[in-house]
């Protein structure tokens, strides 16, 4: 009698496998049946990730790279400062021409990582981004530092808006947009709204169909 024993881990290998496969067939004086090729594990490569260079903002890079190391996440941060304000759409589309498999579910993932980078260093967000009332699932994006009219600046300007509509227009300076939802009679009193604004005749000020963005523009 006789008696081998070989470990699970020895028997993965193709030449202990095929040695006991042929002491076997000597054993029985019959053929054994054909070794099993060992397929090695390979993990499964994901598309291309990346396409191109991503144009990553310099002051972004300078300010950020310490503490962020990836190179999507800095563009993530150099796509909301090049559009100063942003919805979660537009953010998309900018990332999609670098990482294809970008899409709006993506947002939740490296927002969390930034924030997480951002927390540990003590750091406060150069952006800050609120959920859009009038579209599920849409979030807007503003740019911490959007350059600013002048409190001079500002107050002439609301002279010239309607009594009604001050109110509404210091949080469209403020936030950096206004939506239709924002207001009670939404279709009447947005109409007037969007038209007292476009009556400034100023480039400050883009309408994005249901929205209002505030861009400077010197």
């Amino acid at each position: 009698m006789i008696s081998i024993e070989i470990n699970q881990e020895d028997m993965k290998k193709p030449e202990v496998y095929g040695a006991v496969l042929r002491l076997l067939e000597s054993l029985n004086g019959a053929p054994a049946p054909a070794p099993t090729p060992v397929k090695k594990r390979v993990n499964a490569r994901r598309a291309s990730e990346q396409v191109g260079n991503p144009n990553i903002d310099e002051q972004v890079r300078q300010d950020y790279q310490s503490m962020i190391s990836k190179a999507k996440s800095l563009y993530f941060l150099s796509t909301i400062k090049r559009l100063k304000v942003a919805d979660s759409d537009q953010i998309v589309k900018a990332m999609e021409a670098h990482y294809p498999n970008f899409t709006r579910k993506s947002i939740g993932g490296i927002t969390g990582a930034i924030r997480r980078w951002f927390d540990n260093k003590g750091a406060t967000l150069p952006y800050f981004a609120e959920p859009d009332k009038s579209r599920n699932g849409i979030h807007i994006f503003t740019w911490s530092d959007v350059p600013s009219l002048s409190e001079e600046e500002v107050n002439t300007l609301i002279g010239q808006v309607s009594t009604k509509f001050q109110t509404k227009f210091v949080k469209l300076i403020e936030n950096g947009h206004i939506s239709k939802s924002d207001f009670a009679n939404k279709t009447r009193e947005w109409t007037k709204f969007v038209h007292d604004v476009s009556k400034l005749g100023t480039s400050y000020f883009e309408n994005e169909g249901d929205k209002l963005i505030y861009r400077l523009k010197r």
